[in-house]
């Protein structure tokens, strides 16, 4: 007991310090006026914590906790006052993280440890790019704007409308009667069970949160920052677009052939990562299969697009135009490709066995590698398919994706650039193929 009162105790102080930190740091750098800095949030997420801890451990007093956080409230309204009387320009924020660093603490009692770190980690960053998303609100267009609403209202509104079951083609009505039609079995209808309306579009979100992370950094900050950081945003983005539009430059500023390459590397590279970080959030139990093979593919191909980068000890500003991934179009087109992949994946394996799934995942990977990775994911948790097939499907689609791309730098780019898109990518399938023997 006393060991996780410590543990919880010593959290909630780090915790209290990390929001702490980037709030002096803010006030020493600006010379603002506030009301809280590094001792004053640490002591915050102290006093909640101990709250937390009276309320929901010792006394089993709810209302301890709720009267703290209402006194918190007012407490920050006050001080927001306070602040306002004396300085111009003023922002609530520091107030209302205050009271979230509170209910951290609260939460940190609770021993919601892992969620306690996510808030803080959210909030902090959120603190940390303020300007910065200030700056990308200004640069917004009408037409993305519109586009990002239109995305939005859709997923609050419609996703908590949709049912959240699996439907097979059998329970289709017209569909079905027409399929037996055609001479396809009952037992086939019944097997492909894979239909959940829910989950599709909630994929659909997911995917495009992702993207929509890369998009904000690119608008923020600008993509004319290097190769290397618009290859990063790149692999968030799209690894494909920037490969075309990078293998097209090639041609057009031969003189910058080697820091274009280095921008394609880093993207593709990136990519390995994007899929970790999708499969770790949405099917974490099939991330430690999956970490080696993605892990060193990624590690390969940034360790060789910095030696590249050492050797050529230049880096060219290229811009990378994007459009807002919150657009309807492309939503449902990745939702129709999505359920595609879905239905042949759960097809292949019904009539051909395993090697039907692999063949499904080399061409699924030609065209789209986050939905042939979340659907194949997404069979392995269903229990339709094994872990390891889900694992070797996933990096067999990286591997047709990776193909894709050099194929794309060797028909748009030029000799020399699609000479080392070729030699770094041969080794990055090389490097893939030698950890499928320990899988």
């Amino acid at each position: 007991m006393l060991d996780s009162l410590l543990v919880g105790f010593f959290l909630s102080l780090l915790l209290g310090a990390v929001i702490g930190a980037q709030r002096e740091m803010t006030l020493q750098k600006f010379k603002k006026q506030d009301f809280a800095g590094f001792r004053t949030y640490t002591i915050i997420t102290m006093l909640g914590f101990l709250l937390g801890y009276l309320s929901f451990v010792r006394l089993d007093e709810m209302y301890i906790a709720l009267v703290g956080i209402l006194g918190m409230f007012a407490f920050s309204l006050v001080a927001y006052k306070q602040v306002s009387v004396r300085g111009k320009d003023v922002s609530i924020i520091s107030e209302i993280s205050a009271v979230v660093m509170f209910i951290v603490g609260i939460l940190v009692a609770l021993q919601e440890y892992y969620f306690s770190v996510i808030v803080t980690f959210i909030l902090t960053s959120l603190v940390a790019v303020g300007n910065q998303l200030h700056g990308f609100a200004k640069k917004l267009t009408t037409n993305e704007v519109f586009a990002s609403l239109k995305f939005a209202l859709i997923s609050i509104i419609v996703l908590p409308l949709l049912p959240n079951r699996n439907y097979s083609l059998y329970d289709m009505s017209g569909i079905r009667e027409m399929l037996l039609h055609f001479g396809l079995s009952q037992d086939f209808l019944i097997a492909m069970n894979v239909f959940n309306p829910f989950e599709i579009w909630l994929m659909v979100v997911f995917v495009s949160a992702i993207a929509f992370v890369g998009y904000i950094l690119m608008r923020t900050i600008g993509a004319q920052k290097g190769i290397l950081y618009t290859g990063f945003l790149g692999g968030l983005m799209s690894s494909t677009a920037l490969t075309s539009s990078f293998s097209i430059e090639s041609k057009r500023i031969p003189f910058a052939l080697t820091p274009l390459a280095i921008g394609v590397i880093v993207a593709c590279s990136i990519m390995f990562y994007r899929i970790i970080f999708t499969v770790s959030i949405l099917f974490p139990s099939l991330v430690s299969l999956l970490f080696i093979p993605m892990g060193i593919m990624g590690s390969v191909g940034l360790l060789l697009a910095f030696f590249l980068f050492k050797k050529s000890k230049k880096d060219h500003k290229q811009e990378f135009k994007v459009d807002t991934p919150f657009a309807l179009k492309p939503a449902f087109f990745f939702a129709g490709f999505y359920v595609g992949i879905i239905f042949l994946a759960q097809a292949m394996l019904y009539y051909f066995g395993e090697s039907g799934v692999l063949l499904v995942a080399f061409l699924s990977g030609i065209a789209d590698v986050d939905a042939i990775t979340i659907s194949l994911a997404r069979l392995s948790a269903d229990g339709v398919i094994s872990s390891k097939l889900a694992v070797l499907g996933i990096v067999i689609a990286a591997f047709s994706n990776t193909i894709v791309k050099a194929g794309i730098a060797y028909s748009l780019g030029a000799k020399k650039f699609a000479k080392y898109i070729f030699i770094v990518f041969s080794l990055i399938i090389l490097s893939g193929v030698l950890t499928l023997l320990f899988i």
